[in-house]
């Protein structure tokens, strides 16, 4: 059954029926805003002309409202003027909702305005919550029409502590926005504008804040979010964009969300979710897979030693861990039975720890006193202290030095929080069903593999994070792979080095083809848009290869979108099947990734993701054109989605963005030395 009553969140509105009239000069004036040249009207060459090829010369506009010196141009609702209307647009909804109903509003992204609107009833002695809503302006991109996206943002608390106690307590540099008189601002932009009323500005609580005041983290509900946000956005338009003030200039065609025509939803193959398990047998659910016929490929040591390294607190709780994984427990039958994994250990191997700060000492001089044989595959279980919520950065660093120690040692490590084998319940035995999976993958053995035939193609995947200490960028790439999901290698770079990416890319196309017959097409699944900068570098080395390819970019947001997301009406959990896929603009889609199959229910342990925002672009645009490879793309992403082998639930994310990320959120944290031989050709970061 397919699904026919999709509903996305955006309402239309008509076309204003009269030409808008804006202002322009060359001069800049006090509440002028200056025009990038990309978005001059149509018509300013007969205002000023020559302006469009002449870049030493810069435009400023007053938008609608006359000043000195400033000349009028009528513009038409045209493709060429969408960008200057779509301001306009913004700059009236600003005025609307914080001069008319006298909101708070955030700067969002370009043409978006973000209100935030008070919850007087969750006010604490601590802080004021507020929801946010987002109100977006966009001009034709799925209707023929143009269009108010709506979302639903979530929650911020603004602290009832002022500005200047946090920076007596704790410094400024974990203050990034502050509320001020109804307005929110950056914290570094008042300084630098000189502001000095830190006694009577109050921060937005942020993680980092949040940890140094002590506060528990919030930790995600296991939830379906789908209801919740179709109410909040109807409760939105019903309290806010149905008013006559608004529709003067909305003239919507209807409070109700945009129900999306057939002809722009479609979905991927049936057998797109399938995998393939032991024995070549097929299942699309992990564990059944795995359970019934084992791992497409077992680990090919002779030999694997396992070693667990704990606090000295704590080696009833290490015992009870070794005789669950190896013997079973619940549903989980034993590394050897349920991931074909036959180890060995070794009486007196295991270490343990006695300091209750830094256990990465004693363990390295533990190491250096080992007498280890080449022939062996180690493998260590580290028993942590300390939990993934853990407060202090230097604690939780300790995981980060103790992964990089091993790698050293040519060893891999899988981390298992001591309390939860300590307070283990009726449930413990899924989190050892997934420790045995990434255990797998980490000795080179292969859990599952795509159900597909190979093809001569090689994808890349290149996915970021960006430090919250340090603020710079850090990027994981060149995480290739074939069609099937085999995997191959990868490296690291700094956000800035474009040519350094490239290059790795390369030897990817060069290493593939040396063992391949030809290769066909380059896929690169990028984490953000790839710019014409970034891609340069690539395209002058696949001259000098003489590889004359198209090369297809895939931009895949690494966040699920709440921007833009539809709702399935003839479903309870409102949630889209899987594999349900929406265009949302030229060569933009929405794609949902989840467990929800024909008629089947959805678990809530396997989550209720929202979509994935994905854009296309190819070296040779008309091979866009071809429904069929654009569909082969999309689908592409869906079941790489499905090679994630730190756990047996589905995830959102295909594992060409998700692996590149968690690389890149560990290398900061490494002591800088990179990443040994070792490391960069197998699953060890998992």
């Amino acid at each position: 059954m397919e699904n026919k009553n999709l509903k996305l969140n955006l309402l239309t509105f008509e076309f204003p029926k009269e030409k808008t009239t804006l202002y322009f000069s060359e001069t800049p004036s006090e509440y002028s805003r200056k025009v990038h040249f990309t978005n001059y009207p149509e018509g300013i060459e007969t205002l000023f002309p020559g302006i469009t090829t002449d870049k030493s010369r810069a435009l400023y506009t007053t938008f609608g409202e006359p000043a000195e010196g400033f000349l009028p141009l009528s513009l038409s609702l045209t493709p060429a003027n969408y960008p200057l209307l779509k301001k306009l647009s913004v700059r009236y909804l600003r005025y609307y909702f914080r001069k008319i109903h006298g909101l708070l509003l955030k700067d969002g992204f370009v043409d978006e305005v973000q209100v935030w609107l008070p919850v007087v009833e969750m006010q604490t002695e601590q802080w004021d919550l507020f929801e946010r809503f987002s109100v977006k302006v966009q001009f034709c991109r799925v209707s023929n029409f143009p269009e108010l996206v709506i979302s639903y943002d979530g929650t911020s608390k603004v602290l009832k502590t002022t500005v200047s106690v946090v920076i007596a307590d704790y410094g400024a540099d974990k203050l990034k926005r502050v509320y001020h008189k109804n307005r929110l601002s950056h914290y570094e932009h008042l300084v630098a504008g000189g502001f000095c009323e830190f006694d009577q500005a109050r921060p937005v609580l942020n993680a980092q804040l949040s940890n140094a005041l002590g506060y528990p983290p919030d930790i995600p509900k296991q939830e379906n979010a789908y209801p919740k946000h179709l109410e909040k956005i109807r409760q939105f338009i019903g309290r806010y964009l149905v008013k006559d003030e608004l529709r003067k200039l909305f003239r919507l065609h209807s409070a109700e969300l945009y129900a999306m025509p057939p002809a722009l939803c479609s979905r991927t193959s049936s057998n797109s979710n399938q995998l393939l398990f032991g024995g070549r047998q097929t299942n699309r659910v992990p564990f059944s897979g795995l359970k019934t016929a084992g791992p497409f490929q077992p680990p090919k040591w002779k030999s694997i030693q396992l070693f667990y390294i704990f606090h000295r607190d704590d080696k009833k709780v290490a015992f009870d861990l070794h005789e669950m994984l190896t013997k079973g427990t619940g549903n989980y039958a034993g590394l050897s039975s349920f991931v074909k994994i036959n180890a060995h250990v070794q009486p007196g191997f295991s270490i343990v720890f006695n300091s209750s700060t830094d256990p990465v000492s004693e363990v390295q001089a533990a190491l250096e006193q080992k007498d280890l044989n080449p022939d062996i595959r180690y493998i260590a279980i580290y028993l942590s202290p300390w939990g993934k919520y853990e407060t202090s950065p230097a604690l939780r660093r300790n995981y980060y030095r103790m992964k990089e120690l091993l790698l050293r040692y040519g060893m891999t490590m899988q981390a298992v929080e001591t309390q939860k084998v300590s307070n283990r319940n009726g449930y413990f035995h899924y989190s050892l069903t997934n420790i045995a999976l990434a255990m797998l993958a980490k000795l080179d053995g292969i859990p599952w593999r795509l159900s597909v035939p190979g093809k001569g193609e090689l994808i890349i995947g290149v996915g970021a994070f960006r430090h919250p200490a340090t603020r710079l960028q850090y990027l994981g790439s060149a995480f290739s792979f074939d069609n099937t999901g085999s995997f191959n290698r990868f490296e690291h770079f700094m956000n800035h080095e474009t040519r350094l990416l490239a290059g790795s890319i390369i030897h990817a196309v060069r290493k593939f083809v040396s063992h391949n017959q030809g290769i066909e097409r380059l896929i690169i699944h990028f984490y953000k848009t790839m710019s014409q900068r970034e891609l340069n570098p690539i395209m002058e080395a696949l001259y000098k290869l003489e590889l004359n390819i198209p090369v297809f970019i895939v931009s895949i947001n690494k966040t699920e979108s709440r921007d833009l997301v539809a709702f399935d009406m003839d479903s309870p959990g409102l949630m889209p099947r899987s594999g349900t896929c929406l265009s949302i603009g030229k060569n933009r889609y929405l794609l949902f990734n989840n467990t929800r199959y024909e008629n089947e229910a959805v678990k809530l342990t396997d989550g209720y993701p929202f979509p994935l925002k994905l854009s296309i672009d190819c070296t040779d645009p008309s091979r866009l054109d071809e429904m069929q490879i654009t569909a082969g793309l999309i689908e592409q992403v869906y079941q790489f989605s499905r090679l994630y082998y730190k756990s047996v639930r589905q995830q959102g994310l295909p594992v060409t963005i998700k692996y590149p990320e968690i690389l890149a959120r560990m290398l900061p944290e490494f002591s800088g030395n990179g990443i040994p031989e070792f490391g960069l050709d197998t699953l060890w970061f998992l």
